[in-house]
């Protein structure tokens, strides 16, 4: 027996659902083809430029802005970030 609260309980969890794998998505995607040098923690990177090694396109204002924007689209998602996630 279906009733109504069961169906409008499936409509909300599936648009919960559908947009948080929009939201991880567009992050996702956003990291793979604008800027493949955001993927990852950065503290390898950030470790060699104090010792003094050049690192290329580590600082750049664009890297910066997608970096940001993705946490914020993965936070937004559910998606666990930081030292419990792999992002």
């Amino acid at each position: 027996q279906w009733s109504w609260n069961k169906s409008i309980t499936l409509f909300i969890f599936g648009e919960y659902l559908l947009w948080n794998l929009c939201l991880a998505l567009s992050s996702s995607l956003m990291c793979l083809t604008l800027a493949p040098r955001a993927v990852g923690s950065g503290i390898p990177e950030m470790i060699a430029y104090l010792n003094g090694v050049r690192v290329e396109r580590f600082t750049s204002f664009y890297l910066f802005l997608v970096k940001i924007v993705g946490t914020i689209l993965s936070v937004s998602s559910g998606l666990a970030i930081g030292p419990e996630g792999p992002l």
